[in-house]
């Protein structure tokens, strides 16, 4: 069995690919193809997203849970592999018959050109066959081939985007970087999958889980990514620009995060399913804790310094950005809580159907806010719509999470990262009154400053013990390596 820690370390790799990528790309084109375009590209990207959540139903998540079973039998997960991608492939086309639909009915004429090449995105993420290498715990490849996609992405960027109108051309790169890996992912596939041998396949069995895992997942789609969609729909295409460069700063923040949690769905199932329960509990308060102490600082620096990161990160055209790009980091701790509590409980073990109700609530509550919050406030109501329907997501998952866990247990310690995060803004605060420096210098200092302070105050004021657990393990492993040399 992979080593869990191995995993993290090749999912980091991969995320920090990721992440290296929209930080280098996005403010080249925020600048080159400016607001507007940017808003373009995004809004068609938020679109064609839910055709891709239609597509991959809940395929992604169920096969990762349930797929940990077979993974030891070639046969038997080949066979599990055939069912499941049977139902995601007719899916798939009937989402692009929905689409397509919608195209001819001139649903989408400001945009069609463009809803046709971030169509794309659809069958790349149900080629891509993610789950079948999550299933196997096989992050080497996956960090490896996203390294090479990522890389490739920009350099064509930095050479084919050069002017205003090359939005389409950005667009193409940005469906490639996303999806362009799913080729590689078929043909290293037959290493794990027996595509020709036949089987007697059992599909019916897989659709009622799936449509579950399905309802929850187009709930959250909704509540995330509704408000893309209805600041285009209601307002134009400037401001979706603007907001996306809020989301996309937080985004990059989320992402290398929430990778910590998608490594650890498989193993948490793997246990669940041979009933480990004290490997289970202890893997998940590591995961939690570990989660925590990450992004409430990474909350707190946001908002410090959130106009110097914004006009560093997209140009002073996205100054008026920064109110939204503060909520939606406060939102941030609450989405990646969610995120947690749902994928690393609810899903091992298999309360998806409760947890449902906590997404539809979600859901319906951001669309009935959106309504009036982006119609008065435009691009900055809906990131406050967005933080409020995750803030009554949380209270939900966590009163059904608590059904199997000792969630107080769990979250015994989080206020010693609230606290920490607090002291380090004050902080921040009383040395940014003392010294005036760039906007560039500004954010360094923050983050050196920020975190010696935070984690300072967690070591030596609240003796948290995931902190010092992890110095001593760094302590071990150095000396190891001194041992060894």
């Amino acid at each position: 069995m992979k080593s869990v820690k191995k995993n993290i370390i090749f999912n980091l790799m991969m995320v920090l690919c990721k992440i290296i990528f929209p930080i280098i790309s996005f403010p080249y084109a925020a600048r080159v193809l400016g607001v507007e375009n940017i808003g373009k590209v995004n809004y068609c990207i938020s679109v064609i997203n839910y055709f891709v959540l239609f597509a991959g139903l809940g395929v992604n998540v169920y096969a990762t849970r349930e797929g940990v079973r077979y993974r030891d039998d070639k046969d038997e997960l080949s066979k599990f592999a055939k069912e499941v991608f049977s139902i995601n492939f007719v899916s798939t086309i009937v989402a692009y018959i929905l689409l397509f639909g919608l195209i001819i009915s001139n649903v989408f004429y400001k945009h069609t050109e463009l809803m046709l090449v971030c169509s794309l995105n659809i069958v790349f993420s149900t080629f891509g066959i993610e789950w079948v290498y999550q299933i196997v715990e096989d992050y080497k490849y996956i960090s490896l081939r996203t390294i090479v996609i990522q890389f490739i992405s920009f350099i064509c960027l930095i050479t084919c985007v050069k002017k205003r109108e090359d939005y389409i051309i950005y667009a193409i790169i940005t469906v490639f970087a996303a999806g362009g890996n799913c080729f590689a992912n078929i043909w290293q596939s037959r290493k794990i999958i027996n595509w020709k041998k036949r089987f007697s396949l059992d599909i019916k069995k897989h659709f009622k889980p799936i449509l579950i895992i399905f309802g929850v997942s187009a709930s959250t789609s909704i509540y995330l990514s509704l408000d893309m969609v209805m600041v285009g729909v209601i307002r134009d295409d400037y401001e979706v620009g603007l907001y996306s460069a809020a989301v996309k700063l937080n985004s990059v923040v989320k992402t290398l995060i929430t990778s910590i949690s998608s490594v650890l769905l498989s193993r948490l199932s793997y246990y669940k399913a041979l009933n480990k329960n004290e490997d289970y509990i202890g893997l998940l308060k590591r995961g939690v804790n570990t989660i925590l102490i990450l992004v409430i600082p990474a909350s707190f620096g946001i908002i410090y310094l959130s106009r110097e990161i914004m006009i560093i990160f997209c140009g002073k055209e996205f100054d008026s950005a920064v109110f939204a790009c503060i909520i939606l980091s406060v939102n941030m701790v609450f989405s990646v809580v969610d995120g947690m509590i749902y994928n690393q409980i609810c899903l091992p073990n298999k309360l998806e159907k409760q947890a449902s109700k906590a997404t539809f609530v979600g859901a319906a509550g951001n669309f009935v806010m959106n309504l009036f919050f982006v119609y008065k406030w435009g691009y900055e109501g809906a990131a406050i719509t967005t933080l409020l329907s995750e803030v009554m997501v949380f209270c939900i998952l966590l009163k059904v999470a608590n059904k199997v866990v000792d969630m107080k247990e769990v979250f015994k310690s989080v206020h010693q990262y609230i606290l920490s995060g607090g002291l380090m803004m004050l902080i921040l605060f009383f040395l940014g009154n003392i010294v005036h420096c760039g906007t560039v210098m500004r954010v360094i200092m923050g983050m050196i400053v920020g975190g010696v302070s935070y984690f300072g105050a967690l070591i030596v004021v609240m003796h948290n013990d995931y902190v010092n657990e992890l110095i001593i393990q760094v302590k071990d492993r150095i000396k190891s390596v001194m041992r060894m040399s």
